[in-house]
């Protein structure tokens, strides 16, 4: 009998980095903390500075710095710090300003991520720091209006979305960043640029931070969950002690991407960023312009339409890439005279039914209702124009004309008109 192989972790990681080596000549390090030999190794371990490799969580390993460096510099921003997944970088974002400046009022200029709206939920249901949390509506035609009414000396943070998830709203980022400095409070203004990513530039127009899920786009279509969270130059400046704040909460709350992630992302998901998010809005284009004229479909929402509401800020805010203007990769549609149930039976058909925005290279489809925004009551949903027979599309990078058959089948087995 063929004795088996003992397989061990180390062979796994050996294999790997073997592999990884052949792929692009070099190979990434695995938690390895080089040998503190002086007083100065020592201290740039504690303060994660320097070029010492330390303990993972602090931040400072090869690729993870490479990634920030990346980042900082696409985003025109001071530093960035990148997290294992979406919501610790929106943690840091919302908890580094509350915890360092020491008022405990927010601002949440909706709609946003259902986790999101959970985690300023939960703050309040704390007994911690007392946070009071006001919840306006990016679609709110009064939005300026009302955010300036809504300031208070207390007030720490601003929060929104470039793109608001599901609703698509494209809010006037200048504006809200405008009233806010103008304010004896000058709160810090944090935006979420999940949907966006790598098309609008939010620190040109007065954001102070930028917090991100990479999972969408950069780590490769939810290939696994990353995320970073990112300073203006204006924002270091005018509160210096703001991003140690935010670097010390991410330290001692974890959630450092692993050092093979950060690799692979580093080494081969960054060059293909902009092709790919080329490809995500050529497709998604496409299929928003079949949606608008389907029979089973009652409104469709996408940057790219001329029917998009909030057109002249999308032109505003998003910028073109080789010259050639994208407006991402998700879509917002309603069904036709249906309700939640056919509206899931619609995904359980169509068979991209899945809880995430990306999907490693194919299109995902869900239900905000029954999923991303389960959380919220019906009454909160409503508020935010989030309706029973919505869709919210992921369109990936395959082929549009697959796509669109795909939809087309699903629509009209499922709804009859």
């Amino acid at each position: 009998m063929r004795r088996r192989k003992n397989v061990t972790a180390r062979n796994i990681i050996d294999a790997t980095v073997e592999t990884c080596r052949s792929l692009c000549g070099k190979a990434p390090k695995f938690g390895v903390s080089d040998i503190i030999r002086n007083d100065q190794a020592l201290q740039d371990i504690l303060n994660g500075t320097g070029d010492v490799l330390g303990y993972i969580r602090l931040g400072n390993q090869i690729d993870q710095k490479l990634i920030e460096e990346w980042i900082t510099q696409r985003e025109d921003g001071y530093k960035t710090r990148v997290r294992s997944d979406g919501m610790g970088a929106v943690g840091m974002g919302i908890r580094g300003p509350l915890e360092q400046i020491g008022k405990n009022h927010i601002i949440h200029i909706g709609p946003t991520y259902g986790e999101t709206f959970q985690m300023l939920r939960q703050l309040e249901k704390s007994w911690y720091q007392n946070v009071k949390v006001t919840y306006l509506r990016a679609a709110d035609p009064q939005l300026l209006e009302k955010l300036a009414d809504t300031i208070t000396p207390r007030t720490a943070l601003i929060i929104f979305e470039v793109e608001t998830n599901p609703t698509l709203v494209i809010p006037d980022m200048q504006g809200i960043a405008n009233v806010a400095h103008a304010h004896p409070a000058c709160p810090v203004v944090v935006c979420d640029d999940t949907f966006l990513f790598g098309l609008a530039k939010p620190f040109r127009w007065g954001v102070d931070m930028v917090v991100e899920s990479g999972t969408k786009y950069l780590s490769g279509e939810s290939a696994w969950p990353f995320g970073s969270c990112t300073i203006s130059y204006e924002c270091n400046e005018r509160l210096p002690d703001l991003w140690q704040a935010c670097m010390q909460w991410s330290i001692t709350y974890g959630g450092t991407p692993h050092p093979f992630e950060s690799f692979v992302t580093q080494a081969f998901c960054i060059r293909s960023i902009d092709e790919r998010l080329k490809a995500h809005g050529r497709n998604a284009l496409q299929v928003a312009q079949f949606l608008a004229e389907h029979p089973c479909v009652e409104h469709v929402v996408y940057p790219g339409l001329d029917s998009y509401p909030f057109k002249k800020n999308a032109l505003k805010y998003i910028e073109p890439i080789d010259n050639g203007m994208y407006f991402g990769g998700m879509i917002s549609f309603s069904l036709r005279d249906a309700d939640l149930d056919v509206a899931k039976r619609f995904l359980y058909r169509l068979g991209w039914f899945q809880a995430s925005l990306g999907g490693r290279g194919h299109n995902m489809a869900e239900s905000p209702a029954c999923l991303s925004h389960h959380s919220h009551t019906s009454d909160e949903r409503e508020n935010y124009g989030i309706r029973d027979n919505d869709i919210r599309l992921s369109v990936s990078t395959e082929d549009a004309a697959k796509t669109i058959k795909d939809l087309d089948k699903a629509l009209r087995a499922t709804i009859h008109t």
